[in-house]
């Protein structure tokens, strides 16, 4: 009986001692795990922004933390946490105190797995953008804008076939591009905003199937409406103020922007073709417009009954044209409307109850 039960204590702390040993091989497959979610960089990737910055003028030290073995902490530098590579460079300028400038080492090319790139608001005093800034299979954030940059645009940013990001809006130092045709490659753009001169702009072959935003403010197009626009069916938002656009308008189909929320042709010269451009965006199907802005745009004339068709129009703004004679009543269809400006003094409101009133903006 006795060694009946010695036998059962001892197969009893046998069990006990290898529940305890599974215990604890699992919290070091645990802590293991835990470690390797904040690995620290990738060596190569180390070294290689190690040699990008040695070719930057840094004259305020804003690169200072860019030492030790990991990289991951350097200021403007983001990893992955499960992998170690780097994802994210940050290098937006703080201030006219912190703006780099120097050369772009093609060492980035090691980041191979970058999908975020800003070099906005530096000065690179004129130099080109690298042609290699084109590798970055996995990049989907490039904002170059007012980094000062110039000359040719490489087309071979059209290879960035991830990219939803891309802002060239430019500086003092003039960039151009012979052609627009590869954007096309762009087939994951979302948002584009462009400060560059284009000679040839009007009738370029243009395929972008997914953007939403545009910006060419600023532009100095000096010509009609760029008619590729107009073909873009997933155009949400476009600005194009003060880019010296001039009627006529062209004949295009204005019915493709059946998604558009946001139109800024502000400061341009369309002339009396700005009634005719209201007309046609009317035709919309779904009249998705919410905003329209074609202040200062030299147009006269009466106001179209076509207007009243913009069922979800909030702000619209006629200000510093010449407008003439009355209101066409189907504004008062316009029962979303909250903002209507019609000279640089006058504006026109509505509350929930369609109460028009009239409102002087006070002489400063």
């Amino acid at each position: 009986m006795a060694s009946w039960k010695t036998t059962l204590l001892l197969l009893t702390l046998f069990l006990l001692s290898l529940f305890f040993e599974l215990l604890l091989a699992e919290a070091t497959i645990i802590n293991s795990i835990d470690g390797g979610m904040n690995k620290g960089c990738i060596e190569v990737e180390r070294k290689a922004l190690l040699e990008f910055k040695h070719g930057l003028k840094d004259p305020s030290g804003w690169l200072s933390s860019w030492v030790g073995a990991d990289c991951c902490k350097w200021k403007g530098v983001d990893c992955n946490n499960q992998t170690g590579h780097v994802v994210k460079v940050d290098l937006k300028s703080g201030g006219d105190f912190s703006r780099l400038g120097g050369e772009i080492s093609g060492s980035l090319l090691d980041l191979k797995h970058l999908t975020y790139l800003d070099l906005s608001l530096n000065d690179f005093q004129g130099i080109p953008i690298p042609n290699f800034l084109g590798s970055f299979e996995r990049l989907r954030y490039l904002d170059l804008s007012h980094a000062q940059f110039g000359g040719m645009i490489p087309p071979h940013l059209g290879n960035l076939s991830q990219l939803r990001y891309l802002d060239l809006f430019g500086g003092v130092y003039p960039m151009r591009v012979s052609n627009l045709n590869w954007l096309s490659g762009l087939s994951s753009l979302n948002t584009l905003i462009w400060g560059i001169h284009f000679p040839q702009y009007s009738n370029p072959f243009v395929n972008l199937t997914s953007v939403s935003v545009i910006d060419l403010s600023n532009n100095n197009f000096n010509t009609t409406l760029p008619g590729w626009l107009f073909n873009i069916s997933t155009l949400m938002d476009l600005y194009l103020i003060g880019a010296t656009i001039k009627g006529p308008i062209p004949h295009v189909n204005l019915r493709c922007l059946r998604n558009l929320v946001i139109l800024d042709l502000s400061y341009n010269s369309i002339g009396s073709e700005g009634i005719e451009l209201v007309n046609g965006l009317s035709t919309c199907t779904n009249n998705s417009l919410e905003r329209l802005n074609l202040g200062g745009n030299q147009f006269g004339g009466q106001l179209p009954d076509s207007l009243g068709l913009f069922k979800n129009l909030k702000s619209l703004d006629l200000s510093s044209n010449n407008i003439v004679g009355p209101f066409p009543n189907s504004i008062q269809h316009l029962t979303n409307l909250e903002r209507l400006d019609l000279s640089e003094k006058l504006h026109l409101r509505s509350n929930s109850n369609m109460d028009w009133k009239f409102a002087a903006d006070e002489e400063t």
